[in-house]
């Protein structure tokens, strides 16, 4: 559907490291479903996961900061959106989003106030909210949320709250990491509990009938031929679509997958390929 039609949908995928959730998603927002809508991206990282709200306030600061660049007129729309949605907490969100203060015509606080801080995940939510308007859907994603941290999944709840219109949440995590007990296990279900809809999309390896299409695409062959190479493709990376893009490339670069000219076709050894180096972790 058109992102203007978004109503309370939340999407979450799932998937060990390398399965291509971050591509896919990529590939949603870039789709003719999200035409017209603005997309806000987020990821968690690692080194930083006890940031609170980290990751959010970057995404959401660059998208402040793309309002500067706005013709005049356009600029006062949002100065009167922005000002309606955050008032009276606008100056909770200031010292994190200092370029808002002047797109708002106000002064940021010398220095937060313990009010403030409590205030800003409801703020930093409306701020959030007030860029899913009718006319401008949002459309937000968070990747590797098995790194966030609990006040980020805390605010995920307010921004997925069932009664907010013309945004899509989509979040992306490694299953590997995330277990009943995980912080992210616990978001989820209280954002159930509230009553929005997520649909949750769980990325298995490929198969061989997958991989042999995909050889096949990509040599420029037949499935016949390709059945046996995709074979040991399927034999060397369980799958892993990380691995096998990584394993094709390494053995045309080391010379088992070579382009002949003559008969305008690749070939290879089997037993050679057999005895080819992998790594045997993704995250390696």
């Amino acid at each position: 559907t058109d992102a203007k039609g978004l109503v309370g949908l939340h999407m979450i995928v799932g998937g060990p490291a390398g399965e291509g959730k971050s591509s896919l998603v990529q590939d949603l927002l870039c789709s003719p479903a999200v035409r017209g809508a603005r997309r806000l991206t987020a990821k968690v990282d690692l080194l930083r996961g006890n940031v609170p709200y980290g990751p959010i306030i970057d995404a959401v600061r660059d998208m402040v900061r793309g309002l500067a660049g706005e013709p005049p007129a356009v600029l006062d729309t949002w100065r009167a959106c922005l000002r309606s949605a955050l008032a009276p907490t606008a100056g909770a969100v200031l010292d994190a989003i200092p370029d808002l203060a002047e797109i708002l015509g106000v002064a940021a606080p010398v220095e937060p106030s313990p009010e403030t801080e409590r205030r800003f995940p409801l703020a930093l939510a409306s701020l959030v909210h007030a860029f899913a308007a009718s006319g401008s859907p949002l459309v937000i994603f968070l990747d590797d949320l098995q790194w966030a941290d609990a006040a980020s999944l805390r605010l995920l709840a307010l921004l997925a709250a069932p009664e907010v219109h013309h945004l899509l949440v989509v979040g992306a995590y490694r299953t590997d990491d995330v277990g009943p007990e995980h912080p992210l296990s616990r978001a989820l279900d209280a954002v159930s509990r509230a009553g929005t809809r997520v649909t949750s999309v769980e990325l298995a390896p490929f198969d061989l009938h997958v991989l042999t299409t995909l050889v096949a695409d990509t040599l420029r062959c037949t499935r016949e031929r390709a059945r046996p190479l995709a074979a040991i493709v399927l034999q060397k990376t369980a799958g892993n679509p990380f691995f096998v893009e990584r394993f094709l490339r390494h053995i045309q670069r080391a010379g088992l997958l070579v382009f002949d000219r003559e008969r305008g076709s690749w070939g290879w050894d089997p037993r050679q390929l057999a005895h080819a180096d992998v790594t045997e972790n993704v995250v390696d």
